[in-house]
């Protein structure tokens, strides 16, 4: 591996090989153009005639590398202060193309033409605009970086113009694109990386200029852009951007004095956002006392898990301009799914008190170094409280290789572990090393963190990770081999996001795409992929289970997605360490999770995806579960999406709650009123078991004591498991109505049930061993529903100015049953589904009322 990485180092330092790799990209000349143009889709002006077309466009979808069904020409024009693109796709059937509006920002089934340029020529990040046939704006950050960081992000806005025109020989865009919309050197001549995209629904096809192949794709997308070149003498204007915002809200709740009657209040709130362009590569944003009232709320979940539920971020600062802060720390399965982790997981902020302000630095230098700076403090009643601080630097080497670093640090209240205020500090490096013309690569991290409280309430922690992988990133056949060390101490979680310490992991992928992308037997394109992951304990060596996952998907001949997969977990036995919430490790049952997936013609103006998964255990337990997502344009305006899902367990062993058993003589014994730990219970917060005493007593023959007693009598605390059945319903419904291509409304539903119950309860005396408790006197069980619905009325009345009308209201209803048999004689698992679905509607509503008018002067 070292000489791997030295051998990497070496060809990364020599002299860069940019022109080289320049040479196989097509070239397309621009021109320039002295005045303005009209922004009308016409193309009408003499200009566009002298100037040379991109064509040659060839089939991504369905057919790669096949000539597409009709005719595309673009061309670029570039003027003082911003760039044209004019692109007239001509279609013999003009009567089809589908003009269907959409709120902005939303790929919808209709024809699109979109323009990605690469202004730094850095071979890794490049700024999409896309505009469809009924004018409908789109466009986003497409970042080529690590498997982590490949693809769109949306959430970057930029204001631009464009106009979309319907003809009898098929359509035309036209696009200008403001230069202090985009990044570039300062050099007197430019080339910039340039690709053209076409999407024609009806036919299912994605045509691109140039043409980058699937299997070429995985190593850096953006590298394998063609050139815009011509480009001479461009100076970017100085931007400044200040958004002033007012806002009115009123709620309405369960006044929680007077329960079952409503309380209602009121309040007015002014925040600004400034962005400040510090020449054409660098960006200063900023925020004071920022609202995000039109975020949409997150939906509900059923999580009996040991790790906190993530969602994602959805508020502008957050997400705008903020991919240079992006620091994976690889993906984690957790039960069939996977997710990211990751250093800086921005909902960390704000997610105890308000926002007050927050400040952004973003940029670039000539010699290839990307950087960004976040500071942002929160607080009630608009006193800061808590600090959050990242700063983060990337710089390119040659023309695909990056090294960077990162460091974040956290200062607040210690909270729940003590008096004082807590204070962390995590650093890292990461590299990205490419070799043999960027077809292979060695990646990796090193990150530490640090954490202390101020007033010693709790002990200092440092732990650390390393990570490292060689990967094949072109050809039919793509693999990967690696692994990742993470101490017990490492914890990154203020302001980052980590499921899982303690670890020592081998993994490794196989990717296949069969017959080089080109059809196979019943399907237009196949491809499968394999990975195996191995992971033992840091501490102790602890075999944490072998974990094997296969995929197969494809396109058939009529334009139906399939996918079948095969995950697998605790091959060869496995524990797990995290699942007793900080007691013993627990043996986990092998298992294995099968699914489905098959969706309907996807060039119809309707989608269904039917699924269907079946989970087998070791333990005798069994999961299955069925879904069904569907999408509806119905005409040109209205479009409705939703999804049915349903989820059922039965038999599973799994951890109910900690307790606390106290001995008091031979044969007598107590249990604590509440599942807590013996630190936490007193004498009078005992109860005593009047019947299983024998069956207890022969459960902790072989347990340790506790470190704490009460009133001098032994504790044992020990997990409970139980037998769990549980049942989830979750449905959910999207409607969009574009009235204008500004002017939206968007209505959001979700009602979610889930309901549980525990039964024939044992002690986990050991790490693979149980011994029955029938005698325990608690019960576990739980019904849940939820129904959320959030209305949004959205106009952008001019580029980057809008205005929002929001009704959210949210209801929720739990119904556990932790308590002791006798205190109570029915079980919220018993009530029928009928009554869980409508639960939700017996509770109190909390309804939000929003009105917010952002204002944006340049």
């Amino acid at each position: 591996m070292t000489a791997l990485v030295m051998g990497a180092l070496l060809s990364v330092l020599a002299p860069t090989t940019d022109s080289t790799d320049d040479e196989d990209r097509p070239v397309l000349r621009t021109q320039r153009v002295e005045a303005s143009l009209s922004i009308d889709g016409r193309l009408d002006e003499g200009v566009w005639t002298g100037v040379p077309a991109a064509t040659g466009f060839r089939q991504l979808e369905p057919k790669e590398g096949q000539a597409p069904t009709q005719e595309t020409k673009v061309h670029i024009l570039y003027g003082e202060d911003a760039l044209y693109v004019g692109a007239r796709l001509h279609d013999q059937r003009p009567g089809r193309i589908r003009d269907r509006l959409a709120r902005r920002d939303q790929l919808n089934q209709a024809d699109w033409f979109e323009v990605s340029i690469d202004s730094y020529l850095d071979r890794r990040t490049a700024r999409t605009f896309a505009v469809n046939a009924a004018g409908v704006q789109r466009d986003g950050i497409v970042r080529s970086g690590s498997a982590d960081q490949r693809g769109f992000n949306e959430s970057w806005d930029a204001i631009w113009r464009s106009a979309a025109r319907i003809t009898n020989r098929g359509w035309v865009a036209e696009l200008r694109i403001p230069y202090d919309m985009l990044r570039f050197s300062e050099a007197e001549r430019q080339t910039w990386g340039l690709q053209f995209r076409r999407r024609i629904p009806r036919t299912s096809e994605v045509l691109e200029w140039p043409l980058v192949p699937r299997s070429e794709r995985q190593a850096s997308l953006v590298a394998e852009y063609g050139r815009l070149s011509g480009l001479q003498g461009l100076r970017p204007n100085r931007r400044v951007e200040v958004a002033p915002y007012v806002l009115g809200r009123a709620r309405t709740q369960e006044n929680p004095d007077a329960p079952g009657t409503i309380q209602s209040s009121g309040a007015a709130d002014v925040g600004v956002d400034a962005e400040i362009g510090l020449g054409s590569n660098a960006t200063l944003d900023a925020t004071i006392n920022p609202d995000f009232g039109q975020v949409e709320s997150d939906p509900s979940v059923l999580n009996l898990t040991a790790f906190e539920t993530f969602f994602p971020e959805r508020r502008p600062f957050f997400i705008q301009g903020t991919d240079i802060f992006d620091f994976p720390l690889g993906l984690e399965n957790v039960r069939g799914s996977v997710r990211p982790a990751e250093l800086f997981y921005t909902r960390r902020i704000g997610a105890v008190d308000p926002v007050v302000g927050a400040l952004k630095l973003t940029g670039r230098t000539q010699s290839g170094l990307s950087y960004g700076a976040l500071g942002a403090t929160t607080g009630p009643e608009f006193a800061p409280e808590r600090g959050y601080a990242v700063g983060r630097a990337e710089q390119q080497l040659g023309a695909r290789s990056t090294v960077g670093g990162i460091v974040t640090a956290f200062d607040g209240p210690a909270g729940s572990s003590g008096a004082g205020r807590r204070r962390s500090l995590v650093g890292g490096a990461d590299w990205d090393l490419r070799f043999g013309g960027g077809a292979y690569r060695v990646e990796g991290r090193l990150t530490g963190s640090h954490r202390r409280t101020s007033a010693g309430s709790e002990a200092p922690s440092t732990g650390g990770e390393i990570t490292t992988e060689f990967e094949k990133l072109q050809g039919d056949w793509t693999y990967d081999a690696g692994f990742r060390i993470r101490t017990p101490e490492y914890n990154p979680n203020d302001l980052g996001r980590l499921r899982r310490n303690n670890q020592i992991r081998f993994s490794s992928f196989v990717r296949h795409q069969f017959n080089g992308g080109q059809p196979v037997g019943p399907f237009q394109n196949l491809s499968g992929f394999f990975t195996v992951n191995q992971s033992w304990s840091y501490d102790r060596g602890l075999n944490r289970g072998t974990e094997p996952y296969l995929e197969f998907g494809g396109l058939t001949d009529g334009f139906r997605p399939i996918t079948l997969t095969v995950d697998g977990k605790n091959l060869f036995g496995g524990v797990d360490l995290f699942e007793t919430r900080g007691l013993r490790p627990r043996a986990r049952p092998t298992t294995a999770i099968s699914t489905i997936r098959v969706g309907t013609d996807s060039r119809r103006s309707w989608q269904l995806t039917p699924r269907v998964s079946w989970t087998a255990r070791s333990d005798a337990g069994w999961e299955w579960s069925a879904g069904l997502d569907a999408e509806w344009n119905v005409g040109s305006r209205l479009k409705l999406s939703g999804g049915l899902s349903y989820q059922q367990e039965l038999g599973v062993v799994e951890w109910a709650a900690n307790e606390t058993f106290v001995r008091r003589g031979m044969n007598e014994w107590a249990v604590g009123t509440e599942s807590a730990a013996p630190s936490d219970l007193g004498s009078d917060e005992l109860s005593t078991l009047s019947r299983g005493t024998d069956a207890l007593a022969a459960a902790l023959s072989d347990v340790s004591t506790a470190s704490t007693s009460i009133d001098g009598q032994p504790t044992y605390y020990v997990p409970m498991y139980g037998s769990r059945d549980t049942e989830r319903i979750n449905l959910t419904l999207r409607s969009n109505v574009a009235l204008t291509t500004d002017l939206s409304f968007e209505f959001f539903g979700q009602l979610f049930a889930a309901r549980g119950r525990y039964q024939d309860f044992r002690v986990l005396s050991d790490t693979d061993d149980f011994d029955a408790f029938g005698a325990y006197p608690r019960r576990h069980d739980f019904a849940r529903s939820s129904f959320i619905a959030n209305a949004v009325l959205r106009w952008e009345f001019q580029p980057g100015s809008e205005l929002f009308v929001v009704w959210s209201q949210d209801r929720r209803l739990n119904r556990d049953d932790p308590f002791f048999r006798d205190r109570r004689a029915s079980s919220p698992y018993d009530r029928p589904t009928s009554q869980r679905l409508t639960d939700a509607f017996r509770d109190v509503p909390r309804n939000a009322f929003i009105v917010k008018l952002r204002y944006t002067l340049r």
